[in-house]
């Protein structure tokens, strides 16, 4: 704009100049005043078209610039919760060693669905359609919730669910399974209830030999996979807290 403006005034000026020049000195007729005045108004044009060509280029280079800084702004954020949802995931390296205390506790303290039990080793699917199974989760306390989109109650645990499950993050692993429904029908109901973690799918009401008979179900194990609390229906936050406080201490 301010180079636009000193081209504008140099133009006048120069026109200005001229002109007076002509006048004073008695030289310009009337056809010739008229053609130099002209040929001044055409370099004024030139110049003013000019300048606006380059203040154009000058927007579009600081609009192409501000395209690519939040293109880089939005790969930043995906990158970012990419990387925290992968803080979730199984984990392919776990110790052996684990599945082997995991395999003692199962021959003594028997594999099932009950309170002190093993937790049965059932299968589920990520987003990916990939299988997965609770043992991939060893060497953490694990909370696992299952859930659908049109539970009323299910929704309610949700902001508690996601703040317990970011106060244990070093410790535990929140698992969240969805029954029966899609990832297409679940991503609404993630940004309404600000999901942020991966969420898991089960194709039936059936876990291993678990059948749902409803939701939400909580269950709560320990590194090892004894499962030390659950709760059939809405649990308070309070109970999420003690009961991901107890797996995560337990040995």
């Amino acid at each position: 704009m301010m180079k636009r403006n000193l081209v504008k005034r140099t133009a006048l000026v120069l026109a200005c100049v001229l002109v007076t020049m002509s006048a004073f000195c008695g030289c310009i007729g009337g056809e010739k005043e008229t053609g130099i005045k002209d040929a001044i108004a055409s370099a004024a044009e030139e110049a003013q078209e000019e300048a606006e060509a380059v203040e154009e280029a000058k927007e579009e280079e600081k609009a192409a610039a501000e395209e690519k800084r939040e293109q880089e702004e939005a790969q930043a954020r995906a990158d970012a919760e990419a990387e925290e949802e992968g803080s979730d995931t199984p984990d392919e390296e776990a110790d052996p060693g684990l599945a082997q205390k995991r395999q003692e506790l199962v021959e003594s303290l028997g594999e099932g669905f009950e309170e002190g039990q093993v937790l049965q080793d059932f299968e589920f699917q990520d987003e990916d359609g990939n299988s997965v199974h609770v043992s991939d989760f060893l060497g953490k306390a694990v909370y696992i919730n299952f859930f659908t989109t049109w539970c009323v109650y299910c929704g309610y645990e949700m902001e508690d669910l996601m703040s317990v499950a970011h106060s244990y993050e070093d410790d535990a692993v929140m698992i969240l399974i969805d029954i029966q429904e899609t990832p297409k029908e679940v991503a609404a109901y993630k940004q309404e209830h600000g999901i942020d973690l991966p969420v898991y799918y089960l194709d039936d009401w059936q876990a291993g030999d678990l059948v749902l008979e409803g939701v939400p179900i909580s269950i709560v194990t320990d590194r090892y996979g004894v499962i030390r609390a659950e709760n059939l229906g809405m649990a308070e936050g309070s109970w999420m807290d003690t009961a991901m406080q107890g797996a995560v201490a337990s040995e």
